[in-house]
């Protein structure tokens, strides 16, 4: 193991990254400058450092599928062979369009299987009141995970050197 830090990216994550990009791309704003700006604009240590280096691999000449694979182990097979299907075709606009949609109906499908999960083991409560709660644990959930695996990484990073 060479050390490299390999930050994952959750489903959400990565559903709001490619929303984004499929944005700027739409304002016609390059793709290594996309990852700037989103590396910029992140509040979150783990996922600047994502953006950062899907930036740095983007800016020395590689494809969007390359960075993508080589800057984290967040992204799918699938998502990686969209993105260069995508590139290879010159409609990689468009597939990171359908790819922002796939990924959020998963995410969407995972977020109604836990409310669905959690109206089981509460049947009297309604499911937009459900809903609602679901929503405020899994943004608690993402939270307190982002920093324990901020946390995690950095001790893992220390305890290796």
């Amino acid at each position: 193991m060479t050390g490299e830090r390999r930050y994952h990216l959750t489903l959400e994550e990565q559903c709001r990254m490619f929303k984004l990009l499929a944005t700027m791309m739409g304002a016609a704003i390059g793709l290594s400058e996309s990852f700037f700006l989103l590396e910029s604009g992140e509040d979150s240590p783990r996922r600047s450092y994502v953006f950062l280096k899907i930036h740095i691999h983007l800016s020395q000449g590689h494809s969007l599928s390359s960075s993508l694979a080589k800057a984290s182990n967040s992204f799918s097979p699938k998502v990686i062979a969209m993105i260069r299907l995508g590139e290879e075709t010159g409609a990689l606009a468009r597939c990171i369009e359908a790819l922002a949609a796939d990924l959020e109906a998963e995410w969407n499908a995972v977020l109604n299987g836990a409310l669905d999960r959690f109206l089981e083991k509460v049947p009297k409560l309604d499911r937009e009141g459900a809903g609602k709660i679901v929503a405020a644990v899994a943004k608690q959930y993402r939270r307190d995970t982002s920093g324990r695996l901020a946390f995690a990484q950095a001790e893992s990073d220390r305890t290796q050197k």
